[in-house]
């Protein structure tokens, strides 16, 4: 009985090979080659289409003139150093209190704020005098916020020193006191601009 199935097997391996010959003989095998496709071929039944409705939006934006901004020479205006406790405020036409009093209740409005954290001694002086001639362009009071100190060697205010100093020498300002519960700003009052 087992030599009647091995016969079996090998008769069926025969005729499996003859068949896999007869289907190689029908199909011959191809080789793959890439199309080299032609663009000017493919698009040739491709119309242009022709439109007779096309809007064209108008420039929303017109055009904007920047306008002349004249250069000013700045008459910079410089202190010796000198790092003595610095008055809180300081009032130098007469008025006294008054102004002082006008500047602590908010009487003149805030033109602008100058920050000052961060800035070394060398340049402050000619901030403090541009920041003067902008407060000045455009009205009479400024904020000027210097820090209260306590980052500094030996925990003595110097830059705090240096801008008050500097505000109790310079000629255009009239007043400035420390804000109200912050030692580290001040508030300015200026001379008018006509009065330059």
């Amino acid at each position: 009985m087992t030599d009647d199935y091995q016969k079996t097997l090998k008769s069926l391996k025969k005729t499996m090979r003859k068949q896999e010959e007869q289907k190689k003989a029908l199909k011959p095998v191809k080789k793959f080659e890439p199309k080299i496709l032609d663009f000017a071929e493919l698009m040739k039944d491709v119309k242009r289409i022709e439109s007779d409705t096309v809007i064209l939006q108008p420039d929303r934006h017109p055009i904007r003139v920047k306008p002349i901004v004249e250069e000013v020479e700045y008459q910079y205006f410089y202190v010796g150093e000198s790092y003595l406790e610095a008055p809180k405020s300081h009032s130098k036409n007469g008025q006294g209190n008054r102004d002082i009093q006008k500047l602590l209740e908010y009487n003149f409005s805030i033109v602008s704020n100058l920050d000052l954290h961060g800035v070394k001694l060398d340049g402050v002086d000619e901030l403090l005098t541009e920041f003067c001639y902008y407060v000045q362009s455009k009205g009479v009071c400024g904020r000027i916020i210097h820090g209260s100190g306590l980052g500094s060697k030996h925990s003595t205010p110097v830059l705090k020193n240096r801008v008050r100093a500097w505000l109790a020498e310079y000629p255009e300002v009239l007043a400035f006191t420390e804000e109200k519960n912050n030692d580290g700003s001040v508030l300015i009052l200026l001379k008018r601009k006509g009065y330059l």
